[in-house]
């Protein structure tokens, strides 16, 4: 339950600094693959692309 709300949370920041055009949203969307959050990872290759 924790972790789940752990990698929300960073998926969320991440999705913020990513729309913001910040450098630390890789940052908190890899955090966020790291506890499990499958959207960021999405998130994470459509960045590559």
């Amino acid at each position: 339950m924790l972790k789940n709300l752990v990698a929300q949370t960073l998926y969320n920041m991440g999705m913020i600094y990513k729309k913001r055009g910040l450098g630390k949203a890789k940052t908190f969307l890899r955090k966020a693959v790291d506890f499990g959050n499958e959207n960021a990872m999405k998130a994470l290759r459509a960045m590559e692309r």
